[in-house]
Protein backbone atom coordinates (compact mmCIF):
# COMPACT_ATOMS: atom_id res chain seq x y z
CA UNK A 1 0.00 0.00 0.00
CA UNK A 2 1.26 3.19 -0.99
CA UNK A 3 -0.23 7.02 -0.02
CA UNK A 4 -1.70 7.13 -3.47
CA UNK A 5 -3.16 3.50 -3.10
CA UNK A 6 -4.69 4.92 0.44
CA UNK A 7 -6.04 7.98 -1.22
CA UNK A 8 -7.81 6.44 -4.34
CA UNK A 9 -9.06 3.92 -2.24
CA UNK A 10 -10.55 6.53 0.51
CA UNK A 11 -11.91 8.58 -2.82
CA UNK A 12 -13.62 5.68 -3.81
CA UNK A 13 -15.12 5.30 -1.07
CA UNK A 14 -16.48 9.01 -0.86
CA UNK A 15 -17.66 8.48 -4.39
CA UNK A 16 -19.90 5.69 -3.49
CA UNK A 17 -18.60 2.99 -5.72
CA UNK A 18 -19.20 -0.52 -5.12
CA UNK A 19 -16.76 -2.48 -3.42
CA UNK A 20 -15.14 0.09 -1.51
CA UNK A 21 -15.76 1.14 2.08
CA UNK A 22 -14.13 3.49 4.75
CA UNK A 23 -15.12 2.80 7.79
CA UNK A 24 -15.02 5.90 10.49
CA UNK A 25 -14.31 6.36 14.14
CA UNK A 26 -16.35 4.02 16.31
CA UNK A 27 -18.07 2.45 13.22
CA UNK A 28 -17.95 -1.33 12.34
CA UNK A 29 -18.77 -2.03 8.36
CA UNK A 30 -18.88 -4.93 6.23
CA UNK A 31 -17.87 -5.14 2.09
CA UNK A 32 -19.22 -8.04 0.44
CA UNK A 33 -17.99 -9.27 -3.21
CA UNK A 34 -18.58 -10.99 -5.91
CA UNK A 35 -16.44 -14.06 -6.20
CA UNK A 36 -13.63 -13.02 -8.23
CA UNK A 37 -14.10 -9.27 -7.59
CA UNK A 38 -11.63 -6.98 -6.38
CA UNK A 39 -12.42 -4.24 -3.38
CA UNK A 40 -11.47 -3.15 -0.09
CA UNK A 41 -12.41 -1.25 3.55
CA UNK A 42 -10.05 0.84 5.28
CA UNK A 43 -10.08 3.63 7.82
CA UNK A 44 -7.97 6.05 8.65
CA UNK A 45 -6.80 8.59 12.21
CA UNK A 46 -6.04 5.61 13.96
CA UNK A 47 -3.60 7.13 16.26
CA UNK A 48 -4.45 5.82 19.97
CA UNK A 49 -7.32 3.56 18.42
CA UNK A 50 -8.12 -0.44 18.37
CA UNK A 51 -9.66 -2.15 15.54
CA UNK A 52 -10.93 -5.36 14.82
CA UNK A 53 -10.56 -7.17 11.70
CA UNK A 54 -12.57 -10.39 9.80
CA UNK A 55 -10.66 -11.34 6.97
CA UNK A 56 -13.00 -13.58 4.34
CA UNK A 57 -12.47 -14.55 0.43
CA UNK A 58 -14.53 -12.16 -0.94
CA UNK A 59 -15.95 -10.23 2.67
CA UNK A 60 -14.07 -8.84 4.93
CA UNK A 61 -15.38 -6.73 8.21
CA UNK A 62 -13.50 -4.10 9.82
CA UNK A 63 -14.29 -2.05 13.47
CA UNK A 64 -12.34 1.20 14.26
CA UNK A 65 -12.45 1.85 17.82
CA UNK A 66 -11.39 4.87 19.99
CA UNK A 67 -10.13 4.33 23.28
CA UNK A 68 -13.38 5.61 24.83
CA UNK A 69 -16.99 7.40 23.93
CA UNK A 70 -15.87 11.18 23.70
CA UNK A 71 -18.44 11.79 26.31
CA UNK A 72 -16.76 9.34 28.99
CA UNK A 73 -13.39 10.29 31.19
CA UNK A 74 -10.77 7.76 29.98
CA UNK A 75 -10.32 4.47 32.64
CA UNK A 76 -9.89 1.14 31.96
CA UNK A 77 -13.11 0.45 32.62
CA UNK A 78 -14.75 2.37 30.42
CA UNK A 79 -11.93 1.59 27.87
CA UNK A 80 -13.12 -2.40 28.35
CA UNK A 81 -17.06 -1.72 27.87
CA UNK A 82 -16.40 0.67 24.65
CA UNK A 83 -14.04 -1.85 23.03
CA UNK A 84 -17.19 -4.48 23.80
CA UNK A 85 -19.38 -2.66 22.11
CA UNK A 86 -17.94 -2.10 19.06
CA UNK A 87 -17.11 -6.20 19.35
CA UNK A 88 -21.04 -6.79 19.62
CA UNK A 89 -21.39 -5.15 16.22
CA UNK A 90 -18.20 -6.66 14.79
CA UNK A 91 -20.55 -10.17 16.06
CA UNK A 92 -23.55 -9.11 14.73
CA UNK A 93 -22.84 -8.58 11.50
CA UNK A 94 -20.58 -11.73 11.17
CA UNK A 95 -23.31 -13.55 12.28
CA UNK A 96 -25.93 -12.11 9.67
CA UNK A 97 -23.33 -12.36 6.92
CA UNK A 98 -22.01 -15.71 8.14
CA UNK A 99 -22.38 -17.69 4.81
CA UNK A 100 -19.86 -14.92 2.92
CA UNK A 101 -17.13 -16.70 4.98
CA UNK A 102 -15.33 -19.62 4.57
CA UNK A 103 -13.97 -21.55 7.20
CA UNK A 104 -10.43 -20.52 6.75
CA UNK A 105 -11.73 -17.00 8.02
CA UNK A 106 -9.55 -15.41 10.91
CA UNK A 107 -10.14 -12.94 13.05
CA UNK A 108 -7.12 -10.33 13.91
CA UNK A 109 -7.21 -7.31 16.28
CA UNK A 110 -4.77 -4.51 15.91
CA UNK A 111 -3.81 -2.40 18.80
CA UNK A 112 -1.26 0.85 19.75
CA UNK A 113 2.24 0.13 20.79
CA UNK A 114 3.18 0.87 24.15
CA UNK A 115 -0.07 0.27 26.07
CA UNK A 116 -0.47 -2.96 27.61
CA UNK A 117 -1.97 -2.18 30.62
CA UNK A 118 -5.11 -1.61 28.66
CA UNK A 119 -4.38 -3.83 25.33
CA UNK A 120 -3.60 -6.96 27.05
CA UNK A 121 -7.10 -6.73 28.66
CA UNK A 122 -8.99 -5.86 24.81
CA UNK A 123 -7.05 -8.70 23.14
CA UNK A 124 -8.07 -11.17 26.04
CA UNK A 125 -11.27 -9.97 25.56
CA UNK A 126 -11.65 -10.38 21.67
CA UNK A 127 -9.59 -13.80 21.62
CA UNK A 128 -12.46 -14.86 24.03
CA UNK A 129 -15.65 -13.98 21.77
CA UNK A 130 -14.06 -14.32 18.31
CA UNK A 131 -13.05 -18.01 19.48
CA UNK A 132 -16.53 -18.52 20.59
CA UNK A 133 -17.70 -17.66 16.76
CA UNK A 134 -15.48 -20.19 15.32
CA UNK A 135 -12.86 -17.77 14.55
CA UNK A 136 -9.18 -18.47 13.96
CA UNK A 137 -8.25 -15.05 15.92
CA UNK A 138 -4.65 -12.94 16.47
CA UNK A 139 -3.38 -10.00 16.76
CA UNK A 140 -0.81 -7.12 16.38
CA UNK A 141 0.36 -3.47 17.27
CA UNK A 142 1.43 -0.59 15.28
CA UNK A 143 3.37 2.67 16.40
CA UNK A 144 1.90 6.03 15.70
CA UNK A 145 3.41 7.80 13.17
CA UNK A 146 5.31 11.28 14.08
CA UNK A 147 6.60 13.96 10.97
CA UNK A 148 4.96 14.61 8.03
CA UNK A 149 2.17 12.14 8.33
CA UNK A 150 0.32 13.34 11.90
CA UNK A 151 -0.02 10.52 14.16
CA UNK A 152 -4.01 10.54 13.57
CA UNK A 153 -3.18 9.94 10.07
CA UNK A 154 -2.27 5.93 10.83
CA UNK A 155 -4.17 3.81 8.10
CA UNK A 156 -5.35 0.28 7.88
CA UNK A 157 -6.98 -1.60 4.81
CA UNK A 158 -8.34 -5.18 3.96
CA UNK A 159 -7.89 -5.57 0.30
CA UNK A 160 -9.96 -8.46 -1.46
CA UNK A 161 -8.17 -9.23 -4.63
CA UNK A 162 -10.36 -11.96 -6.22
CA UNK A 163 -9.93 -14.74 -6.30
CA UNK A 164 -9.13 -15.84 -3.02
CA UNK A 165 -6.12 -13.37 -2.13
CA UNK A 166 -6.87 -11.23 1.10
CA UNK A 167 -4.49 -8.75 2.74
CA UNK A 168 -4.48 -6.83 5.42
CA UNK A 169 -2.23 -3.61 6.16
CA UNK A 170 -1.34 -0.73 8.49
CA UNK A 171 0.11 1.72 6.43
CA UNK A 172 2.53 0.07 4.09
CA UNK A 173 2.93 -3.07 6.40
CA UNK A 174 1.63 -6.04 5.38
CA UNK A 175 0.03 -7.66 8.65
CA UNK A 176 -1.64 -10.65 6.62
CA UNK A 177 -1.65 -12.15 3.64
CA UNK A 178 -3.97 -15.19 3.14
CA UNK A 179 -5.03 -17.14 -0.12
CA UNK A 180 -8.39 -18.75 0.13
CA UNK A 181 -8.35 -22.19 -1.38
CA UNK A 182 -11.12 -22.20 -4.20
CA UNK A 183 -14.60 -22.64 -2.88
CA UNK A 184 -15.90 -26.87 -3.63
CA UNK A 185 -19.54 -27.50 -4.65
CA UNK A 186 -20.04 -29.64 -1.34
CA UNK A 187 -19.10 -26.42 0.63
CA UNK A 188 -22.06 -24.77 1.63
CA UNK A 189 -22.46 -21.03 0.37
CA UNK A 190 -24.91 -18.64 0.51
CA UNK A 191 -27.98 -19.40 -0.69
CA UNK A 192 -29.66 -15.93 0.06
CA UNK A 193 -27.35 -12.99 -1.30
CA UNK A 194 -28.09 -10.53 -4.68
CA UNK A 195 -24.75 -11.38 -5.71
CA UNK A 196 -25.59 -14.77 -8.23
CA UNK A 197 -21.92 -15.30 -8.54
CA UNK A 198 -22.21 -16.26 -4.64
CA UNK A 199 -25.19 -18.36 -5.22
CA UNK A 200 -25.19 -21.87 -4.37
CA UNK A 201 -28.66 -23.69 -5.55
CA UNK A 202 -29.78 -26.53 -8.18
CA UNK A 203 -31.51 -26.14 -11.37
CA UNK A 204 -33.75 -28.25 -12.72
CA UNK A 205 -35.29 -28.14 -16.80
CA UNK A 206 -38.62 -30.73 -17.32
CA UNK A 207 -37.14 -30.65 -21.29
CA UNK A 208 -34.09 -31.99 -20.09
CA UNK A 209 -34.49 -34.11 -17.66
CA UNK A 210 -31.15 -33.44 -15.62
CA UNK A 211 -30.35 -31.98 -13.03
CA UNK A 212 -27.25 -29.28 -12.55
CA UNK A 213 -25.53 -27.39 -9.94
CA UNK A 214 -24.91 -23.55 -9.80
CA UNK A 215 -22.15 -22.65 -7.81
CA UNK A 216 -20.26 -19.55 -7.49
CA UNK A 217 -21.79 -18.62 -10.92
CA UNK A 218 -20.75 -21.77 -12.98
CA UNK A 219 -22.27 -25.08 -13.48
CA UNK A 220 -20.66 -27.93 -12.06
CA UNK A 221 -22.30 -31.58 -12.24
CA UNK A 222 -23.89 -32.21 -8.58
CA UNK A 223 -22.42 -34.90 -6.37
CA UNK A 224 -25.74 -35.58 -4.32
CA UNK A 225 -23.83 -38.45 -2.00
CA UNK A 226 -21.92 -35.05 -0.70
CA UNK A 227 -24.92 -31.85 -0.56
CA UNK A 228 -26.14 -31.22 2.88
CA UNK A 229 -28.25 -28.95 4.44
CA UNK A 230 -31.13 -26.82 2.43
CA UNK A 231 -30.96 -26.17 -1.22
CA UNK A 232 -32.81 -23.82 -3.57
CA UNK A 233 -34.16 -25.55 -6.02
CA UNK A 234 -35.01 -23.73 -9.56
CA UNK A 235 -37.78 -26.03 -11.44
CA UNK A 236 -38.32 -24.70 -15.32
CA UNK A 237 -41.10 -27.16 -16.54
CA UNK A 238 -42.13 -27.93 -20.00
CA UNK A 239 -43.40 -24.61 -21.42
CA UNK A 240 -40.53 -23.00 -19.21
CA UNK A 241 -41.95 -21.41 -16.74
CA UNK A 242 -40.32 -21.11 -13.30
CA UNK A 243 -40.86 -22.34 -9.75
CA UNK A 244 -38.53 -22.09 -6.47
CA UNK A 245 -38.79 -24.95 -3.87
CA UNK A 246 -36.63 -26.28 -0.75
CA UNK A 247 -34.90 -29.20 -0.28
CA UNK A 248 -33.18 -30.29 3.34
CA UNK A 249 -30.23 -32.85 1.69
CA UNK A 250 -29.56 -33.69 5.37
CA UNK A 251 -33.05 -34.87 5.99
CA UNK A 252 -34.12 -36.06 2.90
CA UNK A 253 -37.20 -34.14 2.69
CA UNK A 254 -39.12 -30.94 0.94
CA UNK A 255 -39.61 -27.16 2.49
CA UNK A 256 -42.32 -25.54 2.06
CA UNK A 257 -46.16 -24.56 3.59
CA UNK A 258 -46.83 -28.05 3.20
CA UNK A 259 -44.67 -30.67 4.89
CA UNK A 260 -44.31 -32.53 1.64
CA UNK A 261 -45.28 -31.74 -2.23
CA UNK A 262 -48.43 -33.31 -3.07
CA UNK A 263 -49.38 -35.44 -6.22
CA UNK A 264 -47.48 -38.30 -7.35
CA UNK A 265 -43.90 -38.85 -7.53
CA UNK A 266 -42.75 -37.62 -10.94
CA UNK A 267 -39.79 -37.58 -12.96
CA UNK A 268 -37.79 -34.36 -11.04
CA UNK A 269 -38.75 -36.36 -7.24
CA UNK A 270 -37.35 -39.70 -8.78
CA UNK A 271 -34.28 -38.31 -9.55
CA UNK A 272 -33.51 -36.97 -6.29
CA UNK A 273 -34.35 -40.04 -4.89
CA UNK A 274 -32.57 -41.86 -6.84
CA UNK A 275 -29.54 -39.66 -6.90
CA UNK A 276 -29.11 -38.86 -2.93
CA UNK A 277 -31.20 -42.31 -1.81
CA UNK A 278 -32.42 -40.13 1.38
CA UNK A 279 -35.96 -39.66 0.21
CA UNK A 280 -37.89 -42.98 2.07
CA UNK A 281 -41.47 -43.10 0.48
CA UNK A 282 -42.80 -43.15 3.68
CA UNK A 283 -42.02 -39.17 4.01
CA UNK A 284 -44.42 -38.91 1.66
CA UNK A 285 -48.44 -39.36 2.12
CA UNK A 286 -50.30 -41.60 -0.08
CA UNK A 287 -50.23 -40.65 -3.62
CA UNK A 288 -52.57 -40.37 -6.41
CA UNK A 289 -52.38 -40.79 -9.70
CA UNK A 290 -52.53 -37.05 -10.61
CA UNK A 291 -50.50 -34.32 -12.26
CA UNK A 292 -47.70 -33.21 -9.19
CA UNK A 293 -48.56 -29.72 -7.81
CA UNK A 294 -45.35 -28.14 -6.31
CA UNK A 295 -45.54 -25.40 -3.75
CA UNK A 296 -44.10 -22.04 -4.77
CA UNK A 297 -41.97 -20.42 -2.58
Amino acid sequence: MTALSYDNLFERAQAGQAGFIEVPMDGARIVILAEGQSGAIATRRLGGCSGLVILGRSAAIMAHIAPRPPTVQQSATASQQHFQTLLGQVEQLYVTYRGHFPVETTGLGYYVAGFSDITDELKAIANQRLTALGLNNQYTYYNVVLGANRRDEVRACVQLLGPGATFFYIEQRLIEDIRFPAPLPDRQASQRTGHASQRNFLAWADSAGRSVQMFYGRQVEPDFGRLSGIYDVYRADAQGRGTWLKFDFSTGTWIGTKANIEGDLDTFEWFLWYQIRLLPLRAYPRRTRTSPSFTEL
